[in-house]
């Protein structure tokens, strides 16, 4: 009988995976009821059901999306994309100060 080797795990494929992921979420602030929505939601790094949290602008509080979508396009159904409004609006700026990502030293936008 040949021998084989114990199963291994493809590394690239396990590395990538480690990666954040982006999604569209959805915050609500605890303390004031306030309510938005973001096109930079990361997941943490190893880890598919954490966020980096988002500050509110009124009270400074650190928020975690309380739903998060794949960011797909309701028109081409590509994943990021430029032609959906709602997840690419380019009028609208990232907020570096509030992203505890982009605070942490690893920016969201370039």
């Amino acid at each position: 009988m040949p021998y084989r080797r114990p199963w291994r795990r493809n590394t690239k494929f396990h590395a990538r995976e480690r990666r954040p992921k982006k999604f569209y979420g959805f915050f609500c602030c605890d303390s004031c009821d306030s309510n938005w929505e973001s096109a930079h939601v990361y997941s943490k790094p190893g880890r598919s059901d954490e966020y980096y949290t988002q500050d509110c602008k009124k009270c400074d509080i650190a928020c975690t999306p309380y739903k998060v979508e794949k960011l797909v396009c309701s028109q081409c159904h590509e994943t990021n994309c430029c032609c959906e409004k709602r997840h690419n609006d380019p009028s609208k700026h990232h907020m570096a100060e509030l992203c505890e990502k982009c605070r942490s030293g690893s920016k969201c936008q370039t």
